[in-house]
């Protein structure tokens, strides 16, 4: 539908409701505007980046739709109807459409070249050098603004009706430049360079383009989608005969045949391995990101626990004397955990609710003073963990790990790059901890520095990838102390293992059922379990139960 731009209704973050003149008869009585009496009428159009240039016509593509606002035409792509006549043109350039041009440049250069003033900007910029004024500079910032506007104006008109953002058109334009549209048409599944676009948006744009699906490109991207779902799982790496089952049936999901074969799809994979975009180790398959983030996170963390020290010497009395001044008295494990934090660089403690690593944590605190030691670091993943630990501990200056290592919550975000170069260290609630957050703390501690890891070895994992904390129990190389009394039970006192023991074995029962369930459902389709509501409590239990059972793909290697 031929229209012209006629007013700003509405516009934030590339999203438009513009008001527009046409002569098209089609247009429904009640989307018209009682408020036009000329020829044609005006209606409102909604969409993504809309032109908004009254001196030239667009090409509307979409369909009406009524909603709470009356009836509006919903713009899935358009096209921009260059003016064709000289006073057109003239007014076109002279608008400022196109940085450089003025009223007086435009004047000449369409008084030079008429009807072929687009043609010439186009395809013999050139000449432009021949119009008075027009310095090899201008020309280039004239050219610039030029290309410029209308390679995004094109873009965005042809990636509108995919759903994607004018955030990330912005960001195709900025990689490929000039290029785009065709790097588009011609080769989509290179927009998976390009950080946060998705494989299944660019499959979509690939097949609307009739790309081969057997394309290498498209089999490498969809690779990356695979290993992003299973980041998303929390496992730091994937077992590589199922991912490639996985992959393949990505790849041919939505054909009525098989367009990919396991061959090509294991060609692409050695390749990427070879290329080290993958890495292979004993059956697994690691991201690039992570297998750096796991391999250096094992060295930084061996290389702080081969350093020598010297532990303090009266520690005996140090707790003893803290017992005293601090009211409490310390169960044989609690000193045992007292005692290894001041006798190794990096220690860990573990232990269930109520098992009492507050109150260590307390004399840790209490003993590193009478030490001298001025500089502690006391930090938890969350912002929740930290101020809870500022609370029990009675210091009001705990941190984030995000805020100590001068993170933020984008993955792409750099850490500072000054080290860790406290006296003593206590990270909290480290069970929440993800690889890449360890992998940025063990690298950011400087050397002679204490560490104390604290956490529950059975609490929930990290919602990122890896469960570092429980690996790091059992990888028998760091000292552990388990507390396993539970001091607010008063005088039951239950061993803690026990009871977690039972609870995660009836979790595992529980789910065994569920899932038989399910699959005799898939099998007999049994009238008796259609109901939505038990339904949703079914897969509700089968998604989260098997965060309370150990995840066997996460590991820190040793």
């Amino acid at each position: 539908m031929k229209s012209r731009f006629v007013r700003t209704v509405y516009e934030k973050n590339g999203f438009c409701i513009y008001a527009y003149h046409t002569e098209d008869a089609s247009v429904p009585q009640g989307a018209r505007s009682s408020y036009y009496k000329g020829d044609g009428c005006e209606f409102t159009a909604i969409g993504n980046n809309l032109p908004a240039n009254k001196l030239s016509e667009v090409d509307l593509h979409g369909d009406w739709e009524k909603n709470s606002h009356g009836v509006q035409f919903k713009v899935d792509y358009f096209e921009e109807i260059r003016p064709q006549s000289v006073e057109g043109i003239e007014s076109y350039l002279a608008s400022g459409m196109v940085k450089g041009i003025g009223p007086k440049t435009a004047k000449l250069i369409v008084e030079k070249y008429g009807t072929r003033t687009f043609e010439i900007l186009d395809d013999y910029p050139e000449s432009l050098l021949e119009i008075k004024g027009i310095t090899r500079k201008k020309l280039d910032k004239i050219l610039s603004a030029y290309r410029d506007s209308h390679a995004v104006r094109d873009l965005a008109a042809y990636l509108t009706p995919f759903k994607v953002t004018p955030k990330k058109i912005r960001k195709i334009y900025e990689h490929f430049g000039n290029a785009a549209l065709d790097v588009v048409k011609n080769q989509p599944f290179a927009l998976c360079e390009i950080s946060g676009f998705g494989f299944l948006t660019v499959d979509e744009i690939a097949r609307a383009n009739h790309c081969r699906p057997n394309e290498p490109l498209r089999i490498e991207g969809c690779i990356g989608y695979c290993m992003e779902l299973e980041m998303q799982n929390g496992n730091l790496y994937a077992d590589k005969q199922k991912f490639q089952k996985q992959v393949h049936e990505q790849l041919n999901r939505g054909y009525a045949e098989e367009v990919v074969t396991e061959v090509e799809v294991y060609k692409v994979m050695y390749q990427m391995v070879h290329d080290k975009a993958l890495y292979y180790e004993d059956g697994a398959l690691y991201s690039a990101k992570l297998y750096h983030f796991e391999t250096q996170a094992a060295k930084d963390l061996a290389t702080l626990l081969v350093q020598t020290y010297m532990p303090p010497a009266g520690l005996e009395d140090l707790i003893t004397q803290a017992q005293k001044d601090l009211k409490l008295l310390l169960s044989d494990k609690q000193v045992e955990a007292v005692k290894k934090a001041f006798t190794n660089l990096v220690s860990i403690i573990t232990g269930g609710p109520g098992t009492g690593k507050t109150t260590v944590q307390r004399v840790l605190l209490y003993i590193s003073e009478k030490l001298g030691e001025e500089k502690i670091l006391l930090t938890a993943p969350t912002g929740r963990a930290s101020r809870r630990m500022a609370e029990s501990t009675g210091k009001s200056d705990a941190l984030t790990l995000h805020s100590a290592l001068g993170l933020n919550n984008d993955e792409e975000c750099e850490a500072a790059d000054e080290m860790l170069s406290e006296d003593f260290i206590i990270a909290d609630e480290f069970t929440m901890a993800d690889m890449r957050l360890s992998y940025e703390l063990f690298k950011h501690i400087e050397e002679g520095v204490r560490v104390v890891i604290v956490g529950d070895v059975d609490q929930l994992p990290s919602v990122g990838p890896g469960n570092v904390f429980r690996e790091l129990v059992l990888c028998g190389v760091i000292p552990v102390t388990t507390l396993d009394m539970v001091f607010r039970q008063g005088t039951q006192q239950t061993p803690i293992r026990c009871r977690r023991m039972i609870r995660i074995w009836i979790m595992e029962m529980i789910l065994s059922s569920v899932r038989r369930i399910l699959q005799r459902k898939r099998q007999t389709r049994l009238r008796n379990i259609t109901d939505p509501l038990w339904m949703r409590m079914a897969l509700t239990m089968c998604r989260y139960l098997p965060r309370f059972v150990r995840r066997e793909k996460q590991a820190l290697m040793p």
